[in-house]
């Protein structure tokens, strides 16, 4: 049970971690395209 428990907190852990850098790829792509946008402006 402990063992489960264990890697049922990591899996979560890990997913966390992946959703953050999903958005935080995300937030850089928008904001480059926004320069882009100026520039072209």
């Amino acid at each position: 049970m402990d063992l489960f428990n264990n890697s049922y907190l990591y899996y979560r852990h890990v997913k966390a971690i992946n959703l953050i850098l999903l958005i935080d790829m995300f937030t850089s792509l928008l904001s480059y395209n926004n320069i882009n946008n100026r520039i072209c402006l």
